[in-house]
């Protein structure tokens, strides 16, 4: 190898060794990259025998929608997930506090709710009356006015996806009812539904492609 050759192979390998180094120390990566990464286990794998050129057998897969912001943040959008069935509210707000993947960000979607630390929403449905009780996190206390009810309003539409079980949301924070922020600028102690974010409701277009299943 000539010298010149060498030192370029010094080079490459020194710029392997960095990008390691960078990430075992947990250097945040770009926007970007961040959003494009894809948490174990929520989404459904592509089945074996696959290539990355060949549409994937979703037979096994349910669709449920996943809601963010638009580009103008001026309205929810919906995205779709594969999820292998059943589909549960409790994923559904996985995907949802993951925030918006990378096909998602390249479309201007975006968030209300914490990305950064990530928010935690717990969550238990009363079959018999189709009630979710949501439990927020304290990310939620630095959030006021349009960016509270855009989050909440994300959370309800997600949740009241049908297939899913859920007509209403009543919110909590430290085990007692949480005072929901409606865009009309009232708030409500009370189970909310779609029809109390009516105005955030997203326009009427088809599914777009949206979560799609992680390659392995």
């Amino acid at each position: 190898m000539s010298p010149s050759g060498r030192e370029l192979a010094r080079a490459g390998a020194l710029l392997a060794g960095l990008a390691l180094l960078a990430a075992g120390c947990g250097i945040p990566l770009s926007p970007a990259a961040e959003l494009s990464r894809t948490p174990p286990n929520l989404y459904s794998q592509v089945p074996k025998g696959t290539t990355p050129t060949t549409v994937p057998n979703t037979t096994k897969h349910v669709r449920i929608g996943i809601y963010f912001l638009n580009a103008s943040e001026t309205r929810l959008v919906e995205t779709v997930a594969l999820v292998e069935p059943p589909a549960t509210p409790a994923g559904a707000l996985d995907l949802l506090t993951y925030g918006p993947t990378a096909a998602d960000f390249e479309a201007g979607y975006s968030t209300a709710l914490s990305v950064q630390p990530q928010a935690t929403v717990g969550v238990r449905v009363n079959k018999r009356t189709g009630v979710a009780t949501v439990a927020l996190d304290n990310t939620f206390n630095n959030l006021f006015g349009t960016p509270l009810y855009d989050a909440l309003a994300q959370i309800v539409y997600t949740l009241t996806d049908p297939g899913l079980g859920v007509r209403a949301v009543q919110f909590t924070q430290d085990d007692i009812a949480y005072p929901a922020e409606l865009p009309s600028g009232s708030f409500a102690y009370r189970p909310v539904t779609r029809a109390d974010y009516a105005s955030l409701a997203p326009l009427p277009r088809p599914r777009p492609p949206g979560h799609l299943p992680a390659r392995p």
